[in-house]
């Protein structure tokens, strides 16, 4: 619960077709929205939470299992990649922007839609 006066730190994710087929609202297009960010908390560790919302996402993401990155997705913050923008512990900031592109392997469209 936030005390009088503060407000909450929150990122925007947008999410890039392809990706937005495993969100579960099951949207398509370009979907945005604004998710609260703990104190100190980094990009690994917002996934992680992703799981719980959006794990079909999360996981085309980010293998919790292995502790590594998924191989479907790109992920871009602030218009920097994720290794330029500081890597998976880089701490977010109120108003920082993530997006994640859907991973192009070998010039074919990856398919993550679960099992196969």
């Amino acid at each position: 619960m936030e005390e009088a006066g503060e407000s909450a730190e929150v990122v925007e994710i947008e999410v890039i077709p392809w990706l937005t087929d495993l969100l579960e609202s099951r949207s398509s297009g370009r979907v945005r929205w604004r998710e609260q960010i703990r104190a100190g908390e980094t990009v690994r560790g917002l996934l992680l939470r992703l799981h719980e919302s959006q794990p079909r996402l999360a996981a085309a993401v980010y293998d919790r299992d292995e502790a590594r990155f998924a191989g479907r997705a790109h992920i871009i913050v602030n218009n920097r990649s994720l290794e330029l923008a500081g890597g998976p512990d880089a701490r977010l900031r109120d108003g920082d922007q993530l997006t994640l592109i859907p991973a192009y392997v070998g010039g074919q469209r990856v398919r993550c839609y679960g099992k196969r």
